[in-house]
């Protein structure tokens, strides 16, 4: 079911938000509601249309011009809106150019009670705007009071697939959508038999159930009907049923009613899982900014979505980086490779080593919550050999960690090193740890604000800059890749998709725009200093 964004601004937790800018826009289909922190420009591939989004910007909190790049990646995607939470809290307050900037694109800016958290504003929204999905279609009918109640009171699966059993006396299977068996009742044979008929004719099978709602098969060891099991989005598999003679327009009926079922079933589990999602990620989010009164409050919010963080006195970020820039289907396949064959792997690892520890599937990084003391060196070697694990599945990975740290409410610092250190690790594919790079980001914050330090900076890539607008040139860029990666030029020319010679030639005019070779020390900590300092600007 849909929603405009001014019956979303109805829900209760909402009655006492404020519409700062865009009010033209409060007529915005709302399909569905999520959290949004990234806030780069390759975003632009996997925001949807018609979604609401929520955020702290904690991300881009001082950064007007960022802000407003971000309204406008999703005014471009003709999203619903932005409800801004914490505000006061994390981000200090709103700029008014970024209230005329939405006011003057139409873009409904929403500021929600400081501490009105995420959840709240989600669950109600989707409980109404998911209802159609979690609906079967027109063409399923109505299901005996019988069945309603067992998907209702339930468990699990293995409860309601043997009371359907014994209730309705059927003999029957339930395939995925792999065609592996979920359920069966029947002889291992038959139930074997079924799957690989299934899987060899497949598309014929999924294009003739969709016409027909259900296919009879005929053969020596009995007749049986097979039915597609979906919703109005997503194809849940296939429930195939024996048929004893005359007893074919009960089994009929009854095949449909347990598609229906089915149906119910998959979508409520579902929801609670996408709920779960949820919760995990605003407890990750709060926890980045600290949003807690103090540290006893973060643990017990912690405990309740099952994640111990009161023994974590290290953090460590795996970025992927195919993530972001691989587009919305792509990014779905990722994410679905990572909970299926990666974080469980890896979990097992670091459990075996580390039993303090945490994994956690984060927007596009997996975050793990390290207790060092346990053991350092070998948490370390997991850690290395992450890199094969998504080598061998062709996903790019940068891997950072944070210092140690006493009491949990250092998470954020921790977080903010650990991304420092994959940053600069990039280029390397090995583990960087903040330790690594600790001078360079100290030297690089203590000089941030400095004007003297920033004009420098500038100051001498000036003539890089000059000869690169002049002749529409990348000379700048190619000394910065050049200095990450230690000079290589077959590691730059990878990077930059450019022929290895046409590096090697820019690297001598380089050398000849500035007159002096900013590749040899102490030129070279010079310039790296100088691209860390704009970079941040």
């Amino acid at each position: 079911m849909q929603m405009t964004l001014r019956e979303v601004l109805q829900v209760s937790v909402l009655k006492d938000a404020t519409v700062v800018a865009g009010t033209s826009g409060l007529d915005n289909i709302v399909d569905s509601v999520t959290t949004i922190e990234v806030t780069e420009d390759s975003m632009v591939n996997w925001v949807y249309e018609k979604q609401l989004y929520i955020s702290a910007m904690y991300s881009v909190k001082d950064d007007v011009e960022r802000q407003i790049n971000l309204i406008d990646i999703l005014h471009k995607r003709k999203c619903s809106g932005l409800i801004l939470c914490h505000v006061g809290i994390w981000m200090k307050g709103i700029d008014k150019r970024l209230i005329a900037h939405c006011d003057s694109i139409g873009f409904p800016l929403i500021k929600a009670n400081p501490n009105t958290k995420y959840i709240d504003i989600i669950y109600p929204i989707l409980s109404v705007t998911q209802e159609d999905k979690f609906k079967t279609e027109s063409s399923y009918v109505n299901i005996d009071a019988y069945l309603l109640d067992l998907i209702i009171d339930a468990d699990n699966m293995e409860v309601i697939y043997q009371k359907i059993s014994e209730r309705y006396n059927i003999h029957y299977s339930h395939y995925d959508t792999y065609c592996n068996c979920l359920f069966s009742n029947r002889t291992f044979v038959k139930t074997e038999a079924d799957s690989n008929y299934l899987l060899n004719n497949y598309n014929t099978m999924f294009e003739r159930l969709l016409l027909n709602e259900h296919h009879y098969i005929k053969s020596d060891t009995g007749n049986e009907v097979f039915f597609l099991l979906r919703t109005r989005n997503m194809t849940l598999g296939f429930l195939c049923i024996d048929v004893e003679e005359n007893d074919e327009k009960r089994i009929v009926q009854l095949g449909k009613e347990l598609r229906t079922a089915f149906a119910l079933t998959s979508s409520r589990k579902t929801l609670s899982v996408n709920v779960h999602d949820m919760i995990v990620h605003e407890f990750i989010s709060d926890l980045l900014i600290w949003n807690f009164r103090n540290p006893e409050v973060a643990v017990r919010r912690g405990e309740d979505v099952g994640i111990d963080i009161s023994r974590c006195n290290c953090l460590a970020v795996i970025n992927i980086n195919d993530m972001r820039r691989s587009g919305v289907k792509a990014e779905k396949v990722i994410g679905d490779q990572l909970k299926l064959n990666v974080l469980h792997r890896l979990t097992s690892s670091l459990l075996a080593v580390d039993k303090d520890s945490n994994v956690i599937l984060y927007s596009d990084q997996i975050l793990i919550l390290l207790n060092e003391r346990n053991s350092n060196k070998k948490i370390i070697s997991i850690l290395e050999e992450c890199y094969h694990i998504f080598s061998v599945r062709g996903i790019s990975v940068s891997i950072g960690v944070s210092n140690s740290f006493d009491q949990v409410n250092n998470i954020p610092e921790a977080y903010r090193q650990a991304c420092e250190a994959y940053l600069k690790g990039q280029e390397n594919d090995t583990v960087m740890t903040y330790q690594d790079i600790f001078f360079i980001d100290a030297i690089r914050r203590l000089l941030y604000k400095n004007q003297s330090a920033t004009e420098c900076a500038y100051s001498i890539l000036q003539p890089l800059k000059e000869h690169d607008e002049r002749y529409n040139a990348e000379l700048c860029d190619t000394l910065k890749e050049l200095l990450h990666a230690n000079g290589d030029v077959t590691k730059v020319s990878e990077r930059m998709f450019t022929h290895r010679n046409t590096i090697i030639y820019r690297r001598k005019k380089i050398v000849e725009v500035l007159g002096k070779s900013p590749f040899e020390m102490p030129r070279r900590l010079n310039y790296m200093i100088a691209f860390c300092i704009i970079e941040k600007k």
